[in-house]
């Protein structure tokens, strides 16, 4: 893997003589250190059962308990779990299960994950949560794969859960405000975009159709977009950003 590293930090070093907008230290110095984490099976045992113990009192999520008698740093031996992939909707319907409801824990999951425990799984594809049938439509969601984790900065918490009141209650004041201080500078803009797929000057509540003029604005400001713009942008996040983004 370090060869890998060192080879990639090599090509981005070329990429931004060339293309001096394109910079990509920070996301490769991101992924050197979950890349290193995800190769340790004890780092990944210690976060399965560090997450066991964030929803101990929540009877939906599930988490594969660990056999550490069977398990190194480089075999990581867990229960097995029945289930079906999250998005497997086929399966959901002919299980009685409600999409919805489904889709419901989810959000609950990845902000109590987010906002009260700061511990937030960094690859939730929908191959690493499981539901699993418990009868009735009833379910379990079944959590896998806990060998990125990223610990958030008590601050960024704080300041994230400001940036969606304020995407919410539509104050864009607020929103560019917050992103000075995430750094992001004139992209704060396109934060309503990216979390509620609107644009900064939407009058349209979350959970309300927008009107065909905003789609059209919509269009124009993907439209817009450079290479250059998505570049500095990514790089202008703060690492605790890149590892959210995942989760929407």
């Amino acid at each position: 893997m370090k060869l890998d590293i060192m080879t990639m930090s090599l090509l981005s070093k070329y990429v931004s003589l060339i293309f001096p907008d394109y910079r990509f230290e920070k996301i490769l110095l991101e992924f050197e250190r979950t890349m290193s984490m995800e190769l340790d099976f004890t780092q990944e045992a210690k976060n399965s059962e560090r997450t066991t113990s964030c929803f101990r009192k929540n009877d939906v999520v599930k988490v594969p308990h660990v056999f550490w008698e069977l398990t190194t740093k480089e075999v990581l031996t867990m229960e097995f779990c029945t289930g079906h992939k999250v998005d497997d909707l086929d399966f959901l319907r002919k299980a009685d299960i409600s999409p919805t409801k489904v889709a419901k824990a989810l959000i609950e999951l990845f902000g109590e994950m987010i906002f009260i425990h700061g511990f937030v799984h960094g690859d939730p594809h929908p191959g690493n949560i499981l539901v699993s049938p418990r009868g009735q439509g009833r379910f379990s969601l079944v959590l896998l794969d806990h060998g990125i984790y990223k610990e958030l900065d008590p601050k960024f918490r704080l300041d994230y859960c400001k940036l969606w009141k304020a995407l919410i209650s539509l104050d864009v004041q607020k929103i560019l405000e917050l992103g000075e201080q995430f750094g992001v500078g004139k992209y704060a803009k396109y934060f309503p975009l990216i979390f509620t797929g609107r644009t900064i000057d939407s009058k349209s509540a979350l959970g309300t159709q927008i009107s065909g003029e905003e789609k059209t604005r919509i269009k124009q400001d993907l439209n817009s977009l450079g290479m250059d713009d998505i570049s500095s942008f990514m790089e202008s996040l703060p690492p605790d950003f890149l590892v959210i983004l995942r989760t929407e």
